[in-house]
């Protein structure tokens, strides 16, 4: 059941650049503003870390005592930028948390580019592979925290930065989904069907890992082949082809007739071992959504595999390791 803390607003101070806020009752100037998200502004606020301030709107009871559960895991992994410290105002009410600064740049924008060549500059196909490996041992460590259930919530591409080839750390920690606290929000095209079909606000709903499942796929697919999974020739939203359950893709290798034109996305699906490519199918044509899709844990023993394999696959075709595959 979902918790039944309510979501009344606490009205903290009006805080900017050089406001004086409280971090374990020790007094900090907030920094520079590094930018603003749907519910807050994050501000520098020490060599290595920051500081997200919460808008009037999203800053309630419910979502302080999920701060305060969070801060008390005590994650302290490179990986994962979890709140590690409750924020409060000079008066003493809770305003944000103080979090791990990540440099780099979001694994969304280093794809974004609609033209290939353009994308994840100085990388190499084994940089992704690795990225795609280091992704689902993330998920893993969030999933395997010890008393307590967590999953993501709202999986996209923006979750995950990187400062260099082949590295990831998770961020947005803050919207996941633990034990009953909801995700509070959710991206459509990443959002299995039976989750569709509910239309529930998500802030009255709880996930199960295998809806997270799906999510986990189409975020490792879209990263592998540059095109969500289920974009197609001939229209329709990827929202309207999950419900409909249209991906045209085959775990030979092989896809259909309506497979997009646009990127090579055929070729980029040609050179993934049959080993993905049943993992990828098996995760989106099975109708039993809480066993039938490829789990993390299993994701992570593909991608140790390809990247075991990866070698000798390159050395048969020195083009599987190129960022653009094409004909």
């Amino acid at each position: 059941m979902i918790t039944d803390i309510p979501e009344t607003l606490i009205h903290h101070e009006n805080l900017q650049v050089n406001s004086r806020v409280l971090v374990n009752n020790q007094e900090i100037r907030l920094g520079k503003s590094l930018g603003k998200g749907g519910e807050g502004e994050v501000f520098s606020l020490t060599q290595n870390a920051v500081a997200k301030i919460y808008f009037d709107k999203a800053c309630t009871i419910r979502q302080k005592k999920k701060i305060e559960l969070l801060v008390s895991l005590n994650i302290r992994d490179p990986e994962i930028a979890a709140p590690t410290a409750v924020i409060t105002d000079r008066r003493g009410n809770f305003c944000g948390y103080v979090m791990p600064k990540v440099k780099g740049t979001s694994i969304e924008k280093l794809m974004a580019s609609p033209i290939p060549a353009e994308r994840w500059i100085g990388w190499n196909r084994r940089n992704i592979v690795e990225a795609c490996y280091r992704i689902v041992s993330i998920l893993n460590k969030v999933y395997t925290i010890q008393n307590h259930y967590i999953l993501i919530g709202d999986l996209n591409l923006g979750n995950f930065m990187s400062s260099s080839p082949g590295q990831v750390t998770l961020v947005d920690f803050d919207s996941v989904q633990i034990d009953d606290f909801p995700c509070p929000v959710g991206t459509e095209k990443f959002t299995p069907p039976e989750i569709l079909k509910k239309e529930k606000n998500r802030r009255s709903l709880l996930l199960e890992q295998g809806n997270e499942d799906f999510s986990i796929a189409v975020l490792l697919f879209h990263i592998l082949c540059g095109i969500h999974p289920f974009s197609r020739r001939g229209g329709d939203t990827p929202k309207e082809n999950i419900l409909k359950g249209i991906f045209p893709y085959r775990a030979d290798g092989s896809v259909t007739e309506l497979a997009p034109i646009a990127g090579n996305v055929a070729y980029y699906w040609a050179y993934l071992p049959d080993y993905i490519c049943s993992a990828f199918c098996d995760s989106f044509n099975t109708k039993d959504y809480q066993n039938g899709r490829t789990s993390v844990v299993q994701w992570s023993s593909l991608f140790a595999k390809y990247l075991k394999d990866f070698d000798s696959i390159v050395k048969h075709d020195s083009k599987a390791n190129d960022i653009v595959l094409n004909s």
